[in-house]
């Protein structure tokens, strides 16, 4: 039987009547359930993933978007893929559930842990970015925990009328009677989103007079494998996009036209004047594929059924902590996070790590620091850039256009990638600092350079994360002290030793070979000019005090580059190390100043004026 379409007429893509695309749907089982189209399958065809092609056949479309869920269309990926998606929706995208139940008084019918399973359960709107994981020694602190206070009291109601069903204050408990409290520096970070739950009319316990409920509740960071709690979604699921086939050599009787209608979803079939059936294409996805028609002897040989392989139709229910449109590129990233690369050996490393290949060469542990001359020696004043092989080729580039930025419109996520790439290298510091409560803490930064030597001023900027400070930017503050400790070197950051500090309270890594003793000298909120929100808090330090070790100075006293193999950041996960450096003459007047004032002939501005 030649079960075809008129794909020229058909709205579908002329690809989705390829049959190797194709499960088919029987009355009693399925077939074609297993993908053929990959190297070695087919005599001469290769189907080897390439990225290119994967580029031009992956389409992501949204269908249906309300304020709690979203139907989108997957196409273009194998079905281990797709189920990987429902996974990381279901268990691994992570949310803020109540965790610890605190039970001063309870009063009610329901028992205390039956009672805390029940808050547990409730969701929370809260943006888990703003919290980080607390783990089983942690501490509970304003950055893992999220504290909710529930005091409900049932009296009777002295002026309900009489024979009310309803003659009580408070016979509910509900979870909006949660009430927020803020802990540390939430308020100012929760501002414009005070936490609660997102639904406010879920009933936690009932209540006569004289009955009550007091508790303390907090919440921290987790994610659905752990427990269903934290799962962000309500429903998670997808299915293949159905395909129904009429044979044109057997076309269904027109005396039996309403009978074939009737046995798929509403709108799916039509029939026209003459009584000749056809698909609704528009429609198509509504099929729930119930296989009605196939139970009836008299359709047999008229339709095949068909669901579209690699065409996956999600559905997908938010429980409010994400926008529904914003769940499945968490996923997205949650599954970028866990994938490994595997290099030609076999061996696997994390994508978000070095993503090295193996075309790169091993690092050079024998390398040497070295002085050569500058790129061009010959240079004169006033030479342009084109009279070297080498200032032609870069020239070159500059056919291939400029791109604009406007800040004010780029994504602060691409904006940070672009920046960091092109403001390189940047020395790298270790900053130690000290909380009002005597808490510790060493974190690495790149945005730190000098601002002046007189008096000797240093800057490091800290970024805030939803205008809340960070551990060093709050501790600097707080105590006014820290040290900067540079590193250098290529062997693994680890294992560092803390060493007292004569200056200021902050310990110092005894690793570093150069480090600072600083006391606040200014600390400037940056805030951005839009949003109002402070985004980078720049710290100023006023240097007190600079160890370096002897085996790094030279005979002038100061650092020798060969010894201090300095090490730089530059974007992305990539870091370089000093190798080469060249020397410039400085120009001089006396020595110099008639072929510079040769060559400031040829300017129109006079050499007086500049």
């Amino acid at each position: 039987m030649a079960s075809t379409s008129s794909s020229h007429q058909s709205r579908l893509p002329s690809s989705v009547f390829n049959p190797r695309r194709h499960v088919g749907v029987h009355a009693e089982r399925v077939s074609d359930v297993t993908n053929t189209e990959y190297p070695g399958h087919y005599p001469d065809e290769d189907h080897s993933w390439d990225l290119s092609k994967f580029k031009k056949t992956l389409q992501v479309s949204v269908k249906r978007l309300s304020q709690r869920s979203v139907e989108f269309d997957l196409v273009g990926v194998d079905a281990s893929i797709a189920n990987a998606f429902r996974r990381i929706l279901i268990a691994e995208v992570p949310t803020i559930a109540i965790e610890h139940v605190y039970v001063w008084n309870n009063t009610s019918v329901i028992h205390d842990e039956v009672l805390a399973h029940r808050i547990g359960l409730i969701p929370l709107n809260v943006k888990p970015s703003h919290f980080d994981f607390r783990l089983q020694n942690d501490l509970p602190t304003d950055r893992n925990t999220l504290v909710f206070r529930l005091q409900v009291a049932c009296e009777r109601d002295k002026n309900a009328p009489k024979g009310s069903a309803s003659p009580y204050i408070n016979e509910y408990a509900k979870s909006g009677d949660l009430i927020w409290v803020p802990q540390g520096e939430q308020e100012s970070v929760f501002v414009n989103n005070i936490p609660a739950p997102t639904n406010k009319d879920i009933v936690l316990a009932k209540l006569r007079p004289g009955q009550e409920i007091d508790m303390e509740l907090h919440g921290i960071k987790g994610v659905g494998k752990d427990h269903a709690k934290w799962s962000p979604v309500a429903t998670a699921s997808y299915r293949l996009h159905p395909l129904i086939l009429l044979n044109p050599s057997k076309p269904v009787p027109a005396h039996l036209a309403t009978k074939f209608t009737n046995c798929f979803s509403t709108g799916v079939v039509k029939v026209d004047a003459d009584g000749k059936v056809s698909i609704d294409e528009r429609n198509l996805r509504k099929e729930s594929m119930s296989r009605e028609v196939l139970r009836h002897k008299e359709f047999e040989g008229c339709v095949e059924l068909k669901r579209i392989r690699d065409w996956f139709i999600f559905d997908v229910e938010s429980e409010g902590p994400y926008a529904p449109e914003a769940l499945f590129p968490e996923a997205i990233k949650d599954l970028g996070s866990g994938a490994v690369v595997a290099d030609g050996d076999g061996d696997v490393e994390m994508a978000g790590a070095a993503m090295s290949t193996p075309a790169l060469p091993a690092f050079n542990q024998s390398a040497k620091f070295q002085y050569t001359e500058s790129p061009n020696p010959s240079f004169t004043y006033g030479q342009k850039v084109d009279t070297t092989t080498e200032g032609k080729e870069w020239l070159e580039g500059e056919k291939a256009g400029w791109k604009l930025v406007d800040t004010s419109k780029e994504d602060p996520l691409k904006l940070y990638a672009l920046m960091i790439s092109g403001i390189v290298p940047r020395p790298i510091a270790f900053i130690s600092s000290i909380s009002d409560a005597g808490v510790e803490n060493l974190a690495p930064f790149s945005w730190f350079n000098m601002v002046s030597h007189n008096p000797p001023v240093i800057s490091v900027s800290c970024s805030n994360v939803a205008g809340r400070l960070k551990d060093t930017a709050r501790n600097v503050k707080a105590t006014k002290g820290f040290t900067v400790n540079i590193i250098i070197g290529e062997w693994p950051l680890s294992g560092l030793t803390k060493e007292p500090s004569i200056k200021v309270k902050p310990p110092r890594v005894k690793e570093s070979a150069f480090s600072l003793e600083c006391e606040l000298f200014q600390a400037i909120d940056i805030v951005h000019p839009e949003t109002g929100v402070a985004t980078t808090t720049l710290i100023l330090g006023l240097v007190k005090c600079v160890h370096v070790r002897n085996d790094m100075l030279n005979e002038r006293g100061i650092i020798d580059p060969a010894k201090y193999k300095a090490v730089g950041r530059m974007g992305d996960i990539s870091y370089c190390r000093v190798g080469d450096g060249f020397r410039l003459t400085r120009p001089a007047w006396k020595l110099e100043g008639e072929s510079i004032q040769e060559f400031l002939k040829g300017l129109d501005t006079p050499a007086a004026q500049l």
